[in-house]
């Protein structure tokens, strides 16, 4: 290995420029990110079909590959919101949840960073909704899983350690930002399910 090409791969858009300069907001492994011309080609220019028609079906395949598309759009609000551009790392943020809404695309814990970013951009009511969104789906994975037979159960056990995790999480996010009464009723939901389910 003669040197860290990675640090010299710089995100736009969905792709990387590689570049004979180190790129800015870099990960490692991940590159960095070029926020202008990302923010042009995500907020202002890209389309993705009918992935958020009420309509349509999603196939398997656009499913999963949407999760790489979203992670775009995150990098690139984290890196506006490093550079003190909050508004725009909000705009970006919006535009990713119009074209991948959740009722399409199931919110996953991938998800998260979208609540802390938009607590980080000043755009709280955004965040509390992100989190009761999250908070929810995996509330009711949880029931589901609860109200399984033993021996079904089982088999969902590392799902079910996902949602209490991310649960755990969402209280602490929302504790930490001031959100008090949310990260109580979070923590009382928490403990319910662990009561619910014995705990397996």
């Amino acid at each position: 290995k003669v040197f860290n090409v990675d640090e010299y791969c710089h995100m736009e858009g969905v792709v990387y420029r590689f570049m004979p300069v180190k790129a800015k907001e870099y990960y490692k492994n991940l590159g960095g990110v070029y926020s202008e011309g990302s923010y042009d080609l995500l907020v202002n220019k890209a389309v993705w079909g009918n992935l958020n028609d009420p309509t349509v079906t999603v196939d398997r395949e656009s499913y999963r590959n949407s999760t790489m598309v979203k992670q775009s759009y995150m990098r690139l609000a984290q890196a506006l919101i490093n550079e003190g551009k909050a508004d725009s790392a909000v705009v970006v943020l919006d535009k990713s949840m119009e074209f991948f809404p959740h009722e399409k695309i199931t919110f996953d814990y991938y998800m998260l960073p979208w609540a802390e970013i938009y607590f980080e951009a000043g755009a709280r009511e955004k965040a509390v909704e992100m989190i009761r969104t999250l908070s929810g789906r995996y509330l009711e994975d949880l029931a589901y899983y609860s109200n399984l037979p033993d021996k079904f159960a089982a088999y969902y056990d590392q799902n079910s350690q996902e949602a209490l995790a991310v649960l755990q999480r969402l209280s602490q996010m929302a504790s930490e930002n001031g959100e008090t009464e949310l990260a109580n009723e979070l923590d009382e939901a928490f403990m319910q399910q662990m009561q619910l389910m014995g705990y397996r």
